[in-house]
């Protein structure tokens, strides 16, 4: 009975440890398998090296001395054929921690790398950190310069361009700060003919008028262009300067004026004219203030209204002629009935007008007649018609001649 009861407990330990044997034996099978059908591997890849906690410089007042371009880093993953076969470099994380830097210079910071697989580990191959120089954060106050584009509308000017504001402050490294020396904008002017405000934004350039693209950046002015119209002034002449005198001309001191005022309004006037300018029995050059009229809602862009109206006044020259009788001519005769003879052998009459005008003229300048129509037989004193060279010029006197008419 007892030799029954140990062999049952020989045959129980002997089963369990053919079934820890089996057990393991298959472990052993599928590690083995495994090994075969799934081996380790390894593979390099090229990874973007992202940046952490950059604006972390900016409130320190740092920055870097040149743009970041895309870096990457070169690493190598480990695993098995059944992690890495389609892994690709958008499952590694590459960063670089800026919050690490707390004052200006050259700084190396170590490149952090990470797997998003597990099962998956990453080895940096290099470089194994990003090498970047800081500087101090500065600012700068620079003046605005306003150019223009296109042709204004005609008769229209630009009488003032005003940015606001006048100077701009730009911040950046202190290396790129200090070349900056004006910040520009551009404006279209092309047929404007109203004043206008802009929002435009600038450029910032060096001594070199080499553009800054860093330091120009979301910058932005209000341009504000005051536009006026240019038309003429004429003066408002009155009055007949003294006997025998005649106006030769005027001038004013201002015969062109800028105007501003509501653009439909400005688009109908073309001229202005002054208050009476009053010559009455001038007889010598003056020199008289009047004001130019400018209609409600309209201002004089550029000068007051007063203006000085310079008259030329000349008096005027007589000049006596004679002329022989032979040189008048006859008009309307009846030569079937009867004859004519002018009494005198000459004859005399005056002229008068500016002396530019009567210096030079001679006898020949005229044309002298007589107009003979019903006119009969006897002695007759006639008017003598005299064609003047040009209006400038008048006759003064009105002398009569003497025709003998004889029958035939």
């Amino acid at each position: 009975m007892e030799g029954e009861v140990q062999m049952k407990k020989v045959l129980k330990r002997d089963f369990g440890i053919k079934a820890v044997s089996i057990f393991f034996a298959i472990l052993l099978w599928l590690f083995v398998l495994n090994n075969i059908d799934n081996p380790f591997e390894k593979k390099n890849l090229d990874v973007g090296i992202g940046i952490l906690n950059q604006t972390s410089l900016d409130e320190k007042k740092l920055g870097l001395n040149k743009q970041l371009t895309q870096s990457y880093v070169q690493v190598e993953v480990r695993g098995r054929k059944d992690k890495t076969v389609g892994i690709s470099a958008s499952d590694i994380v590459a960063s670089v921690d800026f919050s690490v830097i707390k004052d200006a210079g050259p700084k190396e910071l170590p490149i952090k790398v990470s797997s998003n697989i597990n099962g998956v580990d990453v080895y940096i191959l290099k470089p194994s950190a990003l090498n970047v120089v800081v500087e101090k954060r500065i600012q700068k106050s620079i003046p605005i310069i306003v150019t223009q584009n296109g042709k204004m509308k005609e008769n229209y000017k630009i009488i003032n361009i005003t940015p606001q504001p006048e100077n701009v402050t730009i911040e950046g490294v202190e290396s790129l700060v200090n070349q900056a020396t004006v910040a520009k904008t551009v404006i279209d002017i092309n047929n404007i003919n109203k004043s206008i405000t802009l929002k435009k934004d600038f450029k910032v350039y060096g001594s070199k008028e080499e553009e800054l693209p860093e330091l120009s950046k979301n910058g932005s002015i209000e341009v504000t262009v005051d536009v006026a119209k240019e038309v003429s002034v004429i003066p408002s002449i009155k009055g007949n300067p003294a006997k025998d005198f005649i106006i030769t001309g005027y001038t004013s001191n201002k015969d062109r004026v800028l105007i501003s005022g509501f653009p439909e309004q400005l688009e109908a006037i073309n001229e202005l004219i002054t208050d009476t300018v009053n010559i009455e029995n001038i007889s010598k050059n003056a020199d008289i203030i009047s004001f130019i009229k400018v209609p409600e809602g309209v201002k004089l862009a550029d000068t007051q209204k007063d203006i000085t109206v310079s008259v030329m006044v000349e008096q005027l020259q007589s000049k006596e002629f004679v002329v022989n009788k032979s040189a008048i001519a006859l008009q309307n005769v009846d030569d079937t009935k009867f004859s004519y003879e002018i009494v005198p052998d000459t004859f005399k009459f005056i002229i008068k007008g500016k002396q530019n005008d009567i210096k030079s003229l001679n006898v020949a300048s005229f044309k002298v007649t007589i107009d003979l129509t019903g006119v009969t037989e006897g002695i007759s004193k006639l008017p003598v018609k005299i064609i003047l060279p040009n209006n400038d010029i008048n006759r003064v006197d009105d002398n009569p001649i003497e025709v003998k008419v004889t029958k035939k």
